[in-house]
């Protein structure tokens, strides 16, 4: 019986200590990967700056690019592709890529991502047929394929949290179905954040609503 009791102090001293040690190490674990997301998302976001104020030029050199594609010669595309003409352009497609494939890697907080950095749907919008073009003809393999998942990813959480549409110009602009076919499927745990929040905005209304009516029915 005292061999027991010693045991089940033991227990009682011990099982405090573990929690405890879990805890620090998990909140050190969790400390630690803010700090990173946050380093990240400063880098990030003063290459984003700089990629936005230049997307009227990506756009001026993207219609360029569209003529010479339109002529069919793709022997040579690499060759034209790399030029310096099309410098601008590549630079805000490689920035989305990166950022598209960063959060598809689970290396930054999708709902981080949004928060920061306003999706260029314009120029995504406007683009399409020069990817369409430079895929159709294997010009580059999965060409801007990461951008398309960051689309798809903005564009379902404002359909599921939002305005459900893209505000361009004032006005609310719904995707067409060829614009919806090009984006690829995404991971759901890259909208979970966003579906609690609905879920907590459900609530809050319903709340408020019962008590409104509760008010109303005590009058």
């Amino acid at each position: 019986m005292d061999k027991l009791q010693i045991m089940l102090s033991a227990i009682n001293i011990l099982i405090p200590g573990i929690i405890l040690s879990i805890w620090i190490h998990k909140s050190g674990k969790k400390d630690n990967a803010m700090s990173k997301t946050m380093a990240c998302l400063i880098d990030l976001f003063s290459e984003y700056k700089k990629t936005m104020r230049n997307i009227n030029k990506a756009l001026a050199e993207s219609k360029k690019l569209y003529v010479y594609l339109k002529q069919g010669k793709f022997s040579d595309f690499n060759k034209v592709y790399y030029t310096k003409e099309y410098e601008t352009f590549r630079e805000v497609g490689y920035f989305f890529e990166l950022l598209g494939t960063m959060v598809r890697r689970n290396e930054i907080q999708s709902e981080s991502v949004i928060h920061f950095f306003s999706f260029p749907i314009e120029f995504f919008r406007n683009t399409k047929k020069i990817r369409d073009i430079i895929r159709k003809n294997n010009c580059l393999p999965d060409y801007w394929n990461n951008f398309c998942y960051l689309c798809a990813l903005y564009n379902e959480v404002k359909m599921i949290y939002t305005v459900r549409g893209w505000t361009v110009n004032g006005e609310i602009v719904l995707l067409s179905p060829e614009e919806l076919e090009e984006l690829p499927a995404f991971d759901k745990k890259h909208i979970r954040f966003w579906l609690k929040e609905k879920a907590k905005n459900r609530r809050r209304n319903f709340l408020d609503r019962w008590r409104t009516y509760s008010f109303e029915t005590e009058r």
